[in-house]
């Protein structure tokens, strides 16, 4: 596995992590201290904003045993990486998923995250 495999294997554990402690670890160790993460026509900067957007999410789909994010593709230019992922149910049906972009810094931090959400097959 590369490295941005690697990256889009890690963003996508932290959104199924269930310990919060463990939980606001990885989002020390994936984003800078000053990251933004872009949602529809919403915005969470720095680490206490992403850590509401992201254990919000996990409350909603994974804690409820319902659901989990995997991530299906990820490629690299330069510091930009896009990765695929997709919101599995817990019998297996595709329930949604999406892209996101990702702006890292020198150091491989994600600098902002522009997260394009896709509706469920039909």
């Amino acid at each position: 596995m590369n490295d941005v495999e690697q990256l889009a294997e890690r963003y996508a554990a932290m959104w199924n992590e269930a310990d919060p402690l463990a939980r606001r670890r990885m989002i020390a160790e994936l984003w800078s201290d000053d990251a933004a993460h872009f949602v529809r026509d919403l915005e969470y900067r720095g680490h206490d904003r992403l850590e509401e957007r992201v254990s919000g999410a996990f409350e909603r789909f994974v804690g409820t045993g319902e659901h989990v994010f995997v991530r299906t593709e990820a490629m690299q230019r330069a510091n930009g990486v896009l990765f695929r992922w997709r919101m599995v149910a817990k019998d297996g049906a595709d329930a949604g998923g999406g892209c996101d972009f990702l702006v890292l810094s020198p150091e491989g931090k994600i600098v902002a995250d522009y997260q394009f959400p896709e509706p469920a097959p039909a």
